[in-house]
């Protein structure tokens, strides 16, 4: 059993635009990582680094939304069973539309 379980949400904006939100769900079974994450205000990223943590992802699932955005479900699971996490991301239909500075496009 997990020893934390911590939901969250994660909107991104690229150049003041609304381009994803993520809905995540994290499962922590090492004390030491819940411990960093609940005592230090650092973005899950840099604690997967801080660890060397290099989780597999397996998409499980991905389509269409009503208005033509895209999503994706997908899992992060470490093998050495410290961390886990299920994210659901929603792109914006005009996502990789958005222009950027110097004409540069994603």
């Amino acid at each position: 059993l997990p020893l934390g379980v911590l939901d969250g949400k994660v909107k991104v904006n690229v150049g003041g635009l609304k381009c994803l939100k993520a809905t995540l769900q994290v499962r922590i079974y090492d004390p030491i990582i819940l411990r960093a994450y609940t005592t230090q205000t650092l973005a899950l990223s840099v604690i997967l680094e801080m660890f060397n943590i290099r989780p597999k992802f397996t998409l499980h699932d991905a389509g269409r939304t009503a208005d033509g955005g895209i999503w994706r479900f997908f899992t992060l699971e470490c093998s050495e069973g410290l961390i886990d996490f299920e994210i659901l991301e929603e792109f914006e239909k005009d996502a990789f539309d958005l222009d950027l500075p110097n004409n540069r496009r994603i």
